[in-house]
Parts: structure tokens; sequence; C-alpha cells
């Protein structure tokens, strides 16, 4: 077997797996409890905290409210920023290459009459300085740019945009890092809200986080409890959250290593389908994430491929898997310029650390042959 669909969801790592039986087993209790074994949990809920926020130097100016992952954490963050903050201004600057749980949340607040969106663009499917600074003005409440594109891996100027809205200090920044935690280093302290999701580091599912600067104030989505500051009701799982953190430190600290073995893959990759220019459009920037490499097929089928390699056990993904088995073309792309043939025949490469060269090989060979032996699309 060959995965390369680490963007959709990664395994859980031994070392986050054996962190999560040990507090499971023997770290059970209530962290709300205030006895001894209530404590104990709590304990480990805090040291997963702090932690995260260690790791990436954000421990002294932002805080963390764990969630079940980055899409629940883009809902609570928006809808703070919107329903606390709308005396600041009445329009959000959004790029349109988002996750669904941001651009879904927004047009909704949008067709509630909250605000009015904005969304620069550009070809290369992340926004830059440049694309943002027409579209402020003092009615600027939120800007919404995620670190690294989901499908494309195309990289946001994070510091850039963080440093240019100083001078709208009445803007907040959401910077959804799903795809860069663990696996790039960027400063964050500038950066207001950001969101993660465990699964896509080696820690488990149904886990991931809002970090927030201190100052800022919050309003759960829903009500039920004062769990997690009062932003996220309902009995936490401790044993998630801690082995989540491990996870993270298990990549960050072998984060240039990785990067450049992963690296190496992508490069090799990229190489190779080179000598299929007749049949492939790279889709992702060459100086994007490492971690993701997308490209569209312009005379076969990419469902049929894509299908075509699991049968023999190798596992990429086409759009998006979290909007992949209803979409029939790849808003991304789509925004980006490409046509609806090429949006809707993509094929996107993920890799992880644990992922070898040898993987690569394998897979081009089977793709190269697969697409020779498929039929041209009508």
């Amino acid at each position: 077997m060959v995965y390369f669909d680490h963007a959709a969801t990664s395994p859980i790592s031994e070392l986050a797996l054996e962190a999560y039986v040990e507090v499971s087993r023997n770290h059970y209790g209530n962290p709300e409890s205030t006895h001894a074994y209530g404590r104990d949990a709590d304990h480990y809920l805090q040291k997963a905290r702090t932690g995260i926020l260690s790791l990436l130097g954000l421990e002294k100016t932002h805080d963390l409210v764990f969630t079940s992952g980055a899409t629940e954490a883009n809902n609570l963050a928006i809808g703070s920023v919107i329903d606390l903050y709308r005396k600041r201004g009445h329009e959000a600057i959004c790029s349109p290459y988002e996750h669904p749980s941001v651009l879904v949340t927004l047009r909704r607040k949008e067709e509630e009459g909250a605000i009015k969106l904005l969304y620069p663009r550009d070809e290369k499917g992340a926004i830059s300085p440049k694309d943002i600074e027409p579209l402020l003005s003092k009615e600027t409440l939120l800007c919404v740019a995620m670190g690294v594109n989901n499908e494309t891996g195309a990289l946001t100027d994070v510091s850039g945009i963080a440093a240019l809205l100083k001078s709208y200090p009445k803007c907040l920044y959401l910077m959804d890092f799903t795809q860069g935690m663990g696996k790039m280093r960027l400063a964050l302290n500038e950066v207001p809200l950001i969101t993660f999701s465990s699964h896509k580091f080696g820690g488990p599912k149904g886990v991931g986080g809002l970090i927030y600067r201190k100052n800022l104030v919050l309003r759960a989505v829903f009500g039920g409890g004062e769990q997690e500051k009062g932003l996220r009701p309902g009995t936490v799982d401790v044993a998630s959250c801690y082995a989540s953190y491990v996870a993270l430190k298990e990549k960050y600290g072998r984060l240039d290593e990785n990067a450049a073995k992963v690296e190496r893959i992508r490069q090799y990759i990229i190489e190779e389908l080179r000598e299929e220019s007749t049949q492939i459009h790279l889709n992702s920037p060459l100086n994007g994430s490492p971690y993701i490499l997308n490209f569209s097929l312009t005379k076969k089928k990419a469902a049929v491929v894509a299908e075509a390699l699991s049968g023999e056990g190798f596992y990429v993904g086409t759009v998006s898997a979290c909007s992949s088995k209803n979409a029939k073309y790849s808003y991304v792309l789509k925004e980006m310029g490409l046509d609806l043939d090429e949006a809707a025949n993509s094929l996107r490469l993920s890799f992880d650390s644990s992922n070898a060269l040898e993987e690569a090989e394998a897979f081009l060979k089977a793709f190269k042959r697969i697409i020779k032996e498929v039929k041209d699309r009508g």
C-alpha cells in the first residue's frame, strides 16, 4: 500500500497512540471534577494546552480552546468576531480558496446581512498583502487567509498580511493553519486567530483547536456548560488533547528533516511528471508546501485514474476530502482560473515523513501505465 492522501488525514503516530491509551486508562477523571482524580486529568489537559502553545512560541501571547477540529474552530472564530465585534465594521475580506468551513460560514453571515464579503484573488491560489491592501478600509472587521492551501499547497504570506493589518487595528486576522501545523515554521505572534486539526499531523481524529490572542473575547457556538473557558461545552476528551500535543511535539522535533525528506519525494515526482507534459497540468506552485502536489489530467478522467490506482493499492486525493463525494470540480482550481475540465480532473498527492522515495517510484510506474490504459475522456 502507498498512501499519498495525508492532506485528508494521517494515521495516528505510535507515540500519540501510546499517550492516548496511557491517559485513557490511567488518567480518565473528568478535568472539571474537584477531587484528586479530576485534578490529575486536568493536569494532562493543561499540559497539552501549554505544550502546544509553547511549541508554536505563543505561550505568552495566546490561549487555546480545544475543539472537535478546525471546522468547529473556524466557526467559533468567525461567529465570535462578527457577533461581538460588529461595531468595528461590516466588511470581511476572505480568500476565495478557503476551506468550506470558512466560506460557508461567512457566506451565511453575509446572507443574514451581518457583513459584506470581499474576495481578493491571485492565480497562484494564495493571497498576499498586495491582493488585500486595495480592499482594506475602516469598515474591515475580519481578514481570512489560510496558511497553506489544502488543495494546492500554495503558501500565504502570513507575516506580510499580519504586518499590513497593523495599520488596521480594528481588523482581526484568522489563519487556518491546518495544513501547516507541524510541517513548517511561522512567526505567529501577530496572528490573532489560528485554527488546526490534530489528525493532519499524526494526532487523533475529532480534536483540534482555536488559538486566540489573550485579549480577545469569544462566544461559544452552543451552550451547555462552562468547560474550556466557557467556549466549548461538554466533557473534554483529555486523552485526545494530550495525544495531539505528543504528536505535534514529535513533528516539531524533526521538522526540518521531515520537510527535506518530503521535498525530495515531491520534486522527484514533479520531474517525472514533466515527461508526461502533454497529459499533465501542474497546479501547485513550485515554491509551495512540500507536502502537497496537485496536477490536472488534460486527457483522462481523474476519478477513473484515481480508482484504478486505488485498485492497485495507491491512494491519492481528487478534490478536498471535505467535499469530494458531492463536488463535480474543485472550486479552488476554478477560482485560480483553470477551466472546468482542468478543475474537474485534478489529482492531489499529499505526503508525510513516513513516506519513502521508493513509494514514489512505485506510484509513478503504476500511474504512467494506467494513463496509457485508460481511455481519453470524451
